[in-house]
């Protein structure tokens, strides 16, 4: 299957369910701004793809058959992962990250992630387990995630990284200061 293919399935598949969450194909038009015509004609052609009736259609409006209700499912997890990925691609820029760096520790290459990132803002934070990710000196004495790591070089410092995993932008600049402490 081309991309262009791939692109029509999941085009197709979003409207399918973006029906189902309207109940009828002429508020899922209105809603998204196509045609009810255009919409109505993008279902009856997804059907046909798949050759199995995906939606009972009477005068109260529709819904799913047995098919169309897994289908169904799948593509709410494909919404899931749009979304997902929504937030590595739409929220990139005038994002701020919360940093907890040992005293003594100093990156210089905190100007090379700004030049990477320009429009997200580094700030200091004064604790260590309020910060989005922070690098010690010693094991963390409150609960969370860290990484432990022996820095390379003339000097050998083991190191631990903390970071909120669930924060996109958090991880992207934990897996940068590793990049940069294992260089």
């Amino acid at each position: 299957m081309s991309i262009k293919q791939k692109l029509s399935l999941i085009k197709a598949a979003l409207y399918f369910n973006e029906v189902l969450r309207e109940k009828k194909i002429s508020a899922a038009a209105q809603k998204n701004g196509i045609k009810q015509t255009n919409l109505s004609k993008l279902i009856s052609e997804f059907e046909q793809a798949v050759n199995i009736p995906l939606l009972r259609r009477d005068n109260t409006g529709i819904t799913p058959t047995n098919y169309g209700l897994k289908i169904s499912e799948t593509i709410k997890e494909l919404e899931q992962k749009i979304t997902e990925l929504e937030k590595y691609i739409l929220h990139f820029p005038n994002k701020t990250i919360s940093y907890y760096f040992s005293p003594g520790i100093t990156l210089n290459s905190l100007d090379l992630f700004q030049q990477e990132h320009p429009g997200w803002k580094l700030f200091p934070c004064p604790r260590p387990q309020d910060a989005q990710l922070s690098i010690l000196t010693s094991q963390p004495d409150w609960n969370c995630e860290y990484t432990c790591l022996h820095t390379q070089g003339n000097i050998s410092q083991k190191l631990w990284i903390t970071c909120q995993m669930d924060n996109p932008e958090a991880v992207l600049f934990y897996e940068f200061i590793t990049r940069q402490l294992l260089s």
